[in-house]
């Protein structure tokens, strides 16, 4: 198990649940008091580990207390330790008082959001504190693990407006589980998405930055479980938890992000069911789209693509109205960013039949710029 390097899919035996989450064990969260950490707690109660010690900088008070007060009613035995992680000797201490560690689930962050040009080194070291000093005073605690699960973001694979020093951070969570599996030591990093009821994204709207790119959708909690679960039984060394929504195909179909990308589908969720029939009708709506600018003529192709261009931007981007984008304004003053440019891409590529470079929406920032290439592209011979 501490290995880690399976690379790919491979057949579950679920017989490994006794083998995972010990009885006899004891398994310690950091932001263990946070949403995210307490939703893990449930899940070791659910396992039966023999104890979940909770880790975080202050005392539990409100719903949290309520959920360590029924975890405490299962019979589970629940610990609390008030610590710094980012402080070197309060781990030790907490180490210290501990008779054994078989798992740690490293789920402790803060955020500082600002635009990269105004981020101020206070800023940079708050965010990173718990995740580089903090996993590396972890680490020194952690060569005879079972588990040592890295809880990291998909910040630090596509990124996130306003978070670049939450991208950096999660980064290096990225890089330390390589490193330790290099060493033959127990590793797992998990990038998540945005965490629904829970997590710092619910707590401080993060998921509303994210509402725009429309391939992306929220975890429940529930649900982010039971892929962590599948995740830890087929000893991956880092996965992707990050639900899809309907227009996902439009960023995968090229190959844009990593294949190492964990899509979980749950049989009884019912927005799955829409997947098939929602890909089909885009499809329809492209065929549609391509028809129409095939029985336009060269002279009139860039005026129906400025208006193809404007519909899809005004969709993908969420945006009121088609009034409030101007022909000449750059689209990054809009929120473009990496993610939507490569599914406006593909849609565009769809559209006109044109193997369109992954660089187009920088290079040809406005719409009447892209329509024009676009155009002097489909009428090259």
């Amino acid at each position: 198990m501490s290995q880690g390097k399976h690379i790919g899919k491979v057949i579950i035996d679920h017989n490994k649940h006794q083998d995972l989450i010990r009885s006899d064990g004891a398994y310690l969260i950091t932001g263990g008091l946070g949403g995210i950490g307490l939703t893990v707690a449930k899940w070791l109660v659910s396992q039966e580990a023999g104890e979940v010690i909770l880790v975080g900088r202050s005392e539990p008070v409100g719903e949290a207390l309520n959920v360590i007060n029924q975890l405490r009613a299962s019979g589970t035995q629940i610990t609390i330790k008030q610590r710094d992680i980012a402080r070197q000797s309060d781990v030790a201490d907490l180490f210290s008082e501990l008779e054994q560690v078989n798992g740690i689930f490293h789920a402790a962050g803060v955020l500082a959001d600002e635009a990269l040009s105004k981020l101020t080194l206070s800023q940079f070291s708050k965010v990173l504190a718990p995740k580089v000093r903090g996993t590396w005073n972890l680490h020194q605690y952690s060569d005879s693990l079972d588990l040592f699960v890295l809880f990291s973001s998909i910040s630090s694979l596509i990124g996130v407006p306003g978070q670049a020093n939450y991208a950096v951070a999660n980064e290096f969570l990225d890089s330390f589980a390589r490193m330790r599996l290099g060493q033959g030591l127990a590793a797992t990093v998990i990038n998540w998405g945005p965490w629904k009821e829970v997590g710092m994204a619910a707590s401080q709207n993060i998921s509303k930055q994210l509402d725009r790119v429309s391939a992306l959708d929220s975890i429940r909690p529930e649900a982010g479980i039971q892929v962590m679960e599948k995740v830890l039984l087929e000893e991956l060394g880092q996965a992707v938890i990050m639900p899809l929504t309907q227009s996902s195909h439009a960023i995968f179909s090229q190959g844009e992000i990593p294949r190492y990308l964990l899509q979980e589908v749950f049989a009884n969720d019912p927005n799955q069911a829409l997947m098939g029939a929602a890909t089909q009708a885009l499809s329809l709506l492209v065929k549609q789209l391509r028809e129409e600018l095939d029985n336009v003529s060269e002279q009139d192709k860039e005026d129906k693509l400025i208006e193809v261009i404007s519909q899809q931007i005004v969709s993908i981007m969420k945006l009121e109205s088609i009034e409030m984008i101007s022909l000449e304004q750059p689209l990054i003053e809009l929120g473009l960013d990496s993610l939507i440019a490569i599914e406006l891409r593909n849609i565009l590529s769809d559209i006109s039949g044109v193997n369109l470079p992954a660089t187009i929406l920088f290079d040809h920032p406005t719409i009447r710029q892209l329509a024009a290439y676009i155009a002097e592209q489909i009428n090259t011979p």
